[in-house]
C-alpha cells in the first residue's frame, strides 16, 4: 500500500528525468496515458508500441521511482532481455531473468 501510495503522488515524468538524466525527457505518444494507467493503479495495462517506442520506461520508472513491487514483463526474445537486464542493473533495479520458456 505504501508503494502504491508514492506511485499515485509522485510526478513520474520528474522521475524518469531523473533516472534518464535528461531534464528535457518528457512521456510521449502511447507512454503517456499508458504511465497515468500505471500511477492510477489500473490493471492490467497493455501498451502497444513499436520498436523504440519507449516500453520499458513503463515498468523502468516506477520501479526506480518506488522500489519494492514486483512487475512481471513478457520478453520473446533472448538479446532484447539480455538487453533489459542489463539496463535494469545499471539503473539498479533488481530483474531475475527466468531462462526457461
Amino acid at each position: 500500500m505504501e508503494r502504491r501510495h508514492q506511485l499515485a503522488t509522485m510526478d513520474l515524468e520528474a522521475a524518469a528525468q531523473r533516472m534518464t538524466r535528461r531534464p528535457d525527457m518528457r512521456f510521449w505518444g502511447v507512454q503517456d496515458p499508458a504511465m497515468w494507467a500505471i500511477q492510477r493503479g489500473e490493471s492490467p495495462v497493455v501498451a502497444v508500441m513499436p520498436t523504440g517506442g519507449g516500453k520499458s520506461m513503463l515498468f523502468m520508472v516506477p520501479a526506480f521511482a518506488a522500489p519494492g513491487g514486483t512487475t512481471i514483463i513478457v520478453v520473446p526474445l533472448v538479446a532484447l532481455r539480455a538487453d533489459m537486464t542489463r539496463r535494469c542493473q545499471e539503473l539498479g533495479i533488481s530483474s531475475p531473468i527466468s531462462r526457461r520458456f
